[in-house]
């Protein structure tokens, strides 16, 4: 038996619209920028359908369309299609068991629905999609004990509410709290580019709806997207396979953060060793992010290590990449800029074969350049304690100083002199 049987759009409205005659509560939601009061109905659990435009199930979406050879819209343009829908339905029953945010156990243990559902005026779900598809599943496996599930109670927004209300409801309700199921990093962006680009969004309505502090924030995550997806495609040969993210977040927003102001070899060598961080996370250790400095502040010494290892001669001339590509493109001219004396090293970083192998040596050497950091800082200490303290003493102000306290400061100063001399004796007679 099919999970679901979607019906007349025409049939779903009037359905409701009878419903909605006879109502005798309400329920309040976010609605045009205040909480409004909607009325709620009784309905079939078979009627209401699910939205596909949800950005819970954006990446499981694009991994089932690659992975049975669908179109790219299947989704998109399927919200009426039955075979469309049962596919969305085992995607949100899958989500609804997550363990972090066990829905599926709670209503199983539950057996009766706690929360209203929040409905388009032609039955599509807007909020508590998998919800929806956990009290399916229960009805249907066990229709005796999970009765109560014969039916769903739902708020219906009005008939003038449009997609860009809806895009406003999923944004509040879903995606800034938090407090349900975080939303995984790359569905994120990937909405946050859909309401930009395609909706047309104003970038101050987006700030408040992502509660972003600055609008150059909008352009960080964004960039951090691209920056995925040239992974994906570039890198792996895996356009679109956005599950393969799902453990690398810190690696790219520190990545992004790293290649601002960026180009040419620079920037590609430091885009190599995320991105061989990204691939080799589980194998390397969940933790690879630790080692992000590798692509930052101390990517030269790790990249001259790695030369060293590999026995490459490195370039002794720097200059101008030339930028290649085509000029509509916005990942193009990614190598152009100034060339460094490492860029024979990109044949190494970008080897399929031994990604493993190469990260590994990565890390391996930027174990090996911390430890010494960390001697180093040991051996000048003294010197940068000296320097703390000198400064400190510089910075009093006896004009301002209550002169009833000028008999303990010369206490305090009288210590410091001697231990001042006590340093300089110990200093001398290891001198010797």
């Amino acid at each position: 038996m099919d999970p679901i049987v979607v019906q007349d759009r025409e049939d779903r409205k009037a359905r409701i619209d009878k419903e909605k005659v006879s109502s005798k509560g309400t329920d309040r939601f976010p609605y045009r920028g205040k909480y409004e009061e909607f009325p709620v109905v009784r309905l079939s659990i078979d009627l209401p359908i699910y939205r596909m435009e949800n950005t819970r199930t954006a990446v499981k979406q694009l991994t089932f369309i690659s992975e049975n050879e669908k179109p790219v819209d299947y989704f998109k343009n399927g919200q009426e299609n039955q075979s469309a829908q049962i596919a969305q339905h085992n995607i949100l029953l899958e989500m609804a068991k997550y363990a972090r945010a066990p829905i599926y156990q709670e209503l199983q243990n539950v057996a009766v629905q706690r929360e209203n559902l929040l409905i388009t005026a032609d039955g599509v779900i807007i909020n508590g999609n998998r919800r929806l598809a956990a009290m399916r599943d229960l009805y249907l496996t066990d229709p005796h004990s999970y009765r109560e599930f014969s039916h769903v109670n739902a708020a219906v927004l009005p008939d003038e509410a449009t997609d860009n209300d809806i895009e406003e409801i999923e944004a509040e309700l879903q995606e800034v709290p938090e407090t349900k199921l975080e939303y995984d990093w790359i569905s994120r962006r990937l909405k946050l580019r859909y309401r930009v680009q395609v909706l047309g969004f104003p970038r101050k309505k987006i700030m408040t709806m992502y509660r972003f502090r600055r609008e150059e924030d909008i352009n960080t995550e964004h960039q951090q997207l691209v920056l995925a997806e040239e992974y994906l495609e570039r890198f792996l040969g895996k356009p679109g396979a956005y599950e393969e993210l799902e453990a690398s977040y810190q690696i790219f927003k520190d990545l992004e953060k790293t290649l601002r102001g960026r180009s040419g070899d620079d920037a590609e060598l430091r885009r190599l060793i995320g991105f061989l961080f990204a691939k080799e996370a589980r194998k390397v250790g969940d933790r690879v992010y630790r080692y992000n400095a590798a692509f930052g502040k101390d990517c030269e010494k790790v990249l001259h290590r790695l030369a060293q290892m590999e026995n490459i001669e490195l370039d002794n001339a720097e200059g101008e990449d030339e930028v290649e590509g085509d000029p509509d493109d916005p990942l193009a001219g990614l190598g152009g800029g100034k060339k460094t004396v490492y860029a024979p090293l990109k044949t190494v970083l970008a080897d399929q074969s031994k990604t493993y192998e190469t990260a590994r040596k990565v890390v391996r050497i930027y174990e090996s350049v911390r430890e010494e950091q960390k001697e180093e800082n040991v051996r000048v200490a003294a010197l940068n304690n000296t320097q703390k303290a000198n400064a400190l003493l510089h910075d009093i102000d006896l004009s301002v100083t209550d002169p009833l306290i000028f008999a303990k400061v010369i206490v305090e100063l009288d210590r410091i002199v001697a231990v001042v001399q006590d340093l300089k004796d110990q200093i001398k007679n290891r001198s010797h």
